[in-house]
């Protein structure tokens, strides 16, 4: 589970960075003119963040999912009025600029030259990706300069895919295209950078761990389980079952659980939430589009928000 939840909802980027070359940005499979045409779900979650003192100062905080399909849109109306009426749009990290994007890959997520994946873990790990790779119907040489966390991203990616998502369609994207053609602002809460050196981390030792663990639950069928449910939950603003979810992936007692409890959400929630108040002192209306996992628990960005008394109000 919590492979799926990871990398569904808090940490594709690595993997959509290569995406990006292949697809313009504004290549969209949905058009913004159908939004305020079609009546549509509830998706994610949605909340609205305001302070005394401060009038006209509003956040809205969107809980998104970074894999999608073109069925997944427009999205509810109430979504898209708070797009359409904030001034700027604040995603994970601004994904326009793919070159800073790939070095970052390239940096953190690649060995050097004159390295490579087999020198770094056992000829079991080896084997038991090649096979992963090969029944995704993909080569062990697309992942033979990727670091181990690198390899794991790749595979959860083309889990995805394999069920009918992409990376491209991603609710991230989405509003990105959106914005982009509105003229309205957008800016990243944090830089490619910041985001793929949070794998430095981990040990080497824990790295290969990590691939392990990925291996492990596609083999059992875990994977694609839980990316049902959270695909589902997400799909359905069903936030009593990503609490339920969340729970189940912090009790878990493993390298990746560890890593994504301290680092992906706990740490950068907290980032988070920071930068969020900063720009509301100066910014009047924004809206920030995270992965649905930053939004929920005693942690999540708008229980960090409440507790520097901002009033938060849950739309849905």
């Amino acid at each position: 589970m919590r492979r799926t939840i990871v990398y569904a909802v808090g940490f594709l980027i690595g993997v959509m960075s290569w995406q990006l070359q292949a697809r313009d940005l504004n290549d969209s499979k949905t058009a913004d003119d159908q939004s305020a045409q079609q009546q549509t779900p509830p998706r994610g979650a949605l909340y609205r963040v305001s302070q005394q003192g401060q009038q006209g100062h509003v956040a809205w905080l969107f809980g998104t999912i970074h894999v999608g399909k073109p069925a997944f849109y427009p999205l509810e109306p109430r979504v898209m009025r708070a797009f359409t009426e904030s001034n700027k749009l604040l995603i994970e990290v601004d994904m326009r600029d793919t070159a800073t994007l790939l070095a970052a890959v390239q940096k953190y997520g690649m060995y050097g030259e004159g390295d490579a994946l087999d020198k770094h873990i056992s000829a079991d790990t080896l084997r038991r990706l090649q096979q992963a790779l090969n029944k995704q119907g993909l080569s062990i040489d697309a992942a033979a300069r990727m670091k181990p966390t690198m390899a794991a991203n790749m595979l959860a990616l083309a889990a995805y895919t394999q069920a009918g998502y992409e990376a491209t369609l991603g609710t991230d994207m989405y509003l990105m295209t959106l914005a982009t053609n509105q003229g309205k602002a957008v800016a990243g809460l944090e830089s490619a950078d910041y985001q793929f050196s949070l794998f430095d981390n981990l040990s080497a030792t824990q790295q290969e761990q990590y691939l392990r663990e990925t291996l492990d639950e596609l083999k059992s069928g875990k994977s694609k389980r839980q990316m049902r449910a959270l695909l589902d939950a997400w799909g359905n603003a069903d936030t009593k079952k990503i609490d339920a979810l969340m729970a189940d992936m912090l009790a878990e007692k493993t390298v990746a659980a560890d890593f994504t409890r301290r680092i992906l959400l706990a740490q950068r929630n907290h980032t988070m939430s920071e930068k969020i108040a900063t720009l509301l002192q100066t910014d009047d209306k924004i809206f920030v589009a995270v992965g649905l996992l930053h939004l929920v628990g005693k942690e999540g960005v708008p229980a960090l928000l409440r507790a520097r008394g901002y009033t938060v109000e849950k739309i849905y």
